[in-house]
């Protein structure tokens, strides 16, 4: 009964709760709740998910290949398909949310003090054929195959980011995070001067 009471009350004064972390920790002041690695959004972010776009949907853990979900290291800030921090500095917990619509995948960011569900970057789906990963095959010669996404986030503390393209860097003075594909690309996103921006890290 505690436990329940403490779930609806942080849902009343969050309105939100995510759950993504194998044991139950109750975090303090803003922080949310983290108990298991799904997601449960409140309605009101449902409906403004929706209302930017009706057909989008989060991903859930069992979307991605076994490769990535049994090896990624998730913590009270971090899944595959969603990331929790204030990246804008207004000392609000912000969420970010990967998933995919009919046609594309999207990347979507819910900033807590402007209540407003913003697009930050999409992309073609590939179809289910070819939607797949080449993988290791222990103790044997060939090669195996892997369906499903391959495509997830992390989490990217505060500090100086360097490319593995070029030289250059970035600073990043809040949270940020990168959108990953698998041993491939890795882009970078940050909040700076009022707007998300974007940083190539590997291509």
């Amino acid at each position: 009964m505690l436990l329940e009471k403490a779930y609806k009350h942080r849902t009343l004064a969050m309105k939100f709760v995510i759950f993504f972390g194998l044991a139950s920790t109750l975090l303090a002041g803003s922080k949310t709740t983290i108990v298991k690695k799904e997601l449960i959004l409140s309605n009101d972010i449902k409906k403004k998910i929706k209302a930017l776009d009706r057909d989008f949907n989060v991903y859930k853990n069992g979307s991605f290949i076994k490769s990535i979900s049994e090896n990624y290291n998730y913590t009270d800030k971090q899944n595959l398909f969603s990331i929790i921090d204030d990246i804008d500095g207004d000392s609000f917990q912000d969420m970010i949310f990967l998933g995919e619509n009919k046609t594309h995948h999207r990347v979507l960011v819910y900033l807590s003090t402007r209540k407003t569900v913003i697009p930050v970057t999409t992309f073609s789906k590939l179809n289910k054929e070819r939607n797949w990963v080449v993988v290791a095959n222990p103790g044997k010669e060939t090669i195996a195959k892997e369906h499903g996404q391959w495509i997830y986030l992390t989490h990217v503390p505060p500090g100086t980011k360097t490319s593995t393209q070029s030289d250059k860097t970035v600073k990043l003075k809040y949270a940020g995070f990168v959108l990953r594909f698998h041993n491939m690309a890795e882009e970078l996103f940050y909040f700076e001067d009022g707007e998300i921006k974007r940083f190539t890290l590997k291509d």
